[in-house]
This record gives structure tokens, C-alpha cells and sequence, in this order.
């Protein structure tokens, strides 16, 4: 989610309550715990090294970034936990070849879930999954980033450079400080505990009438 957050409008609200209604009643909510995740997301450091989150424009030539993909699953059903750095700014080419390296053995009988991004949704993409018989959840609703759980992920990164004063002053150190936390919080578990908060941000969709949520 941005910075801004916008105000959600009455049929937004009413297609995420539906949502998080529905997939309450499948087994309340714990197939969603058994998905995959996948989400983009770019980093940034300022003149004092600073690391954060970068909003706003997509395009390759942000000075002073990383950008990276990352994908989620649960470890009871022998998935994994990958993070992968992006190449300027994610293509369909690259998105391809990360779906068909990570996610085409796990997705198979457990859904994929990714959000409405440009690339996901191109042509290239839906004819990829298609060929791959790649099973993605087709309903995920549009402006949720606080129910996918690589949205709470990203901020826990940035909050933990800032907290623990861990700072980069080129991409390549950005790229081993995001690589070496990644990894901490595979070993502690993390991830794992993230997945496993879906039902519970589905409940608080519908507690909020389809109105945003707090981070879990």
C-alpha cells in the first residue's frame, strides 16, 4: 500500500467484503493460508543512507534503488520463500521466467495469488499461466494491498532497517542488507506467521464493511 492511502469507493468496499466473505466460508479462511504470494516492491536510500519504501513511478531509472520481487507460500505444504532482484523495472520477460523458476511446481494445486499490476495482467501473462496450468486465484480484489501478506512483509523490512539503524549507500549493499533480513526472517519463521494471519485479515474486511485494515 502507498503512502497516501486512498479512500475506497462504495463498490471497492463491497467486492472486498465479498471477497473476504467467501473465502470464510471455505474452510474459514485456511485456504488462503495454503496460496502462494507474489508482490514487487522497490527500496530506496538517501544521502544519510536511510532505507525505505519507495511510492509512486514504476519506471527503471530511480536513481539510488533496488527492486525486487519476492514470493510467499507456506512451509506445511513445502513451499517457499524467495526473493529475487528485479532487473530496472519487472517485464513480462522477467515475470515469466520467475513464475516458471518459483511458482509452476508449488501452483499447480495451490492457488497463486498476485495483484492487478500492468504486468501481471498483460496478455503475455494470462496466456504464460494458461500454458503452465499455473491455478491463480482470479478474484482478488482490486486496491487490497493490506490483505496480501508481502505488503506487511516490505514494511517489516523497512521498519527493521530503521529500528536496528542499518543503512546502504550503493545498490549493492542495499541488495545484501534486503537479502540477508530476508533470509533471518525465513530461518525465524516469519513469514510463515504472515501467511498464517489471512483469516484473520478476511475477518476484519467484513468487521470494516470492505473498509481498509490494519497490517498484521
Amino acid at each position: 500500500m502507498a503512502s497516501f492511502v486512498p479512500v475506497l469507493d462504495i463498490e471497492t468496499k463491497r467486492q472486498r467484503k465479498i471477497f473476504a466473505t467467501k473465502y470464510l466460508q471455505i474452510d474459514n479462511g485456511n485456504m488462503l493460508t495454503n496460496a502462494m504470494f507474489g508482490d514487487e516492491q522497490r527500496f530506496v536510500f538517501n544521502d544519510s543512507g536511510e532505507i525505505s519504501l519507495h511510492f509512486g513511478s514504476h519506471r527503471s531509472n530511480i536513481s539510488n534503488s533496488v527492486a525486487v520481487w519476492g514470493c510467499l507460500s507456506s512451509v506445511s505444504n513445502n513451499g517457499q520463500n524467495v526473493l529475487k532482484k528485479i532487473d530496472g523495472r519487472l517485464d513480462t520477460k522477467q515475470y515469466k521466467d520467475m513464475l516458471d523458476h518459483y511458482v509452476v511446481q508449488y501452483c499447480k494445486n495451490y492457488p497463486y495469488i498476485h495483484d492487478h499490476f500492468p504486468v501481471h495482467t498483460s496478455l503475455t501473462i494470462k496466456q504464460f499461466i494458461s500454458s503452465r496450468s499455473i491455478y491463480v486465484l482470479c478474484d482478488w480484489p482490486k486496491q487490497s494491498g493490506d490483505l496480501m501478506p508481502l505488503e506487511n512483509v516490505w514494511i517489516h523490512l523497512a521498519q527493521t532497517f530503521k529500528d536496528r539503524d542499518i543503512v546502504a549507500f550503493d545498490t549493492d549493499s542495499l541488495w545484501i542488507e534486503l537479502s540477508a533480513l530476508w533470509k533471518k526472517l525465513c530461518v525465524d519463521g516469519y513469514f510463515s506467521d504472515v501467511i498464517q494471519g489471512m483469516p484473520q485479515r478476511l475477518r476484519e474486511v467484513i468487521v470494516k464493511d470492505g473498509n481498509w485494515i490494519r497490517n498484521y
